[in-house]
């Protein structure tokens, strides 16, 4: 089973079916549901391989452990790119190697690219994931203005009393336990990212086009649980992903989604598609029930809510550490 990328049509999908009946989409060589592999290599992990998808013919890759099941993973986004061979060295980095042929002039240079790594990586799997989600006008959903490590900003720690940005070293999960007791869960965030959310379309990180809807607010959480399984998929090094959702910067009360990997280990282990339906746009009211009923399923119990000031406080180490609780509203 090979994931296919949400661009690359359905099988059978009668726009694409030029002449119709003909099972192709007007050239001879396309055919529905169209990405293809170009060479395979072993790694140290599995096998990869890298290809190109159609429309746009982007370079794409996929990762297998077993050579059955095939995971995607997206390296590029420029047009008319092939990539035609990969190899794997000595220190484990995957390189793929090809020709970008670009509107109106002669085959570009050769193009290398290696798999996500580290914040860096966190930084390209966000920018990958939002540039899909729109706004009715065309418009980003979101941006995520922030990737990395996990931090609270302009909190004044008593040092100088000047606010500054600080690290989180632990999250403190606020729960109930099956006697109704009160429980602490602690999360350590050396293996940690956070990602936050912001509206475009506005003064400030609210989203400024349009009013509040709930077909909105399920396309944010769609985005937030791919967002969620893409790091967990592609960076393997971390374990927990918190995602605060955009607010206005008035706001004293913020929300955000937490996934530990254990949450989504299914998930990690099978093609997006199998989570995620694909659509040919991500704007709100695409969502089928079946789909939303699935991203409630898996966000509902993971959606938390914090007061920045109130809810960050020093440890015993002299570290800091976010408590957050869940969330009253869904």
């Amino acid at each position: 089973m090979v994931e296919r990328p949400d661009e690359a049509f359905a099988s059978n999908d009668p726009q694409y079916l030029i002449p119709v009946g003909s099972g192709r989409s007007g050239h001879p060589t396309h055919f529905p549901g169209q990405a293809m592999m170009a060479d395979v290599v072993r790694a140290p992990s599995g096998y990869v391989s890298v290809g190109t998808v159609y429309p746009g013919w982007h370079p794409v890759a996929w990762t297998s452990s077993d050579g059955e099941v095939w995971v995607l993973h997206r390296f590029g986004v420029t047009d008319f790119t092939f990539p035609v061979a990969t190899a794997v060295g000595a220190d484990g980095l995957i390189v793929a190697v090809g020709r970008s042929h670009h509107k109106g002039q002669p085959s570009g240079p050769a193009f290398q690219a290696a798999t996500y790594s580290g914040i860096s990586g966190v930084r390209q799997i966000a920018d990958a994931v939002s540039k899909q989600y729109r706004l009715p006008s065309g418009d980003y959903l979101l941006a995520v203005a922030y990737a990395g490590t996990p931090k609270v900003q302009n909190v004044i720690t008593g040092e100088g009393n000047q606010p500054q940005d600080v690290r989180i070293s632990a999250i403190i999960v606020r729960g109930t336990g099956v006697r109704g007791e009160k429980t602490l869960s602690v999360v350590n965030t050396a293996n940690s990212v956070m990602y936050g959310f912001c509206g475009l379309a506005s003064t400030d990180c609210s989203i400024g086009e349009g009013k509040p809807s709930i077909p909105r607010a399920q396309l944010i959480r769609r985005e937030a649980l791919e967002l969620g399984i893409d790091t967990f998929k592609q960076l393997p090094g971390f374990d927990s992903v918190l995602e605060v959702l955009p607010h206005s910067p008035s706001a004293q009360l913020y929300q955000a989604i937490f996934f530990r990997r254990s949450d989504l280990v299914k998930q990690i282990d099978q093609p997006l598609s199998a989570t995620l339906l694909p659509h040919k746009k991500l704007v709100p009211g695409v969502l089928g029930p079946g789909e939303v009923d699935e991203i409630v399923t898996l966000t509902r119990p993971r959606l938390f809510e914090f007061i920045p000031r109130q809810d960050f406080s020093q440890l015993v180490d002299g570290s800091y550490a976010l408590f957050i609780t869940p969330a009253t509203t869904s």
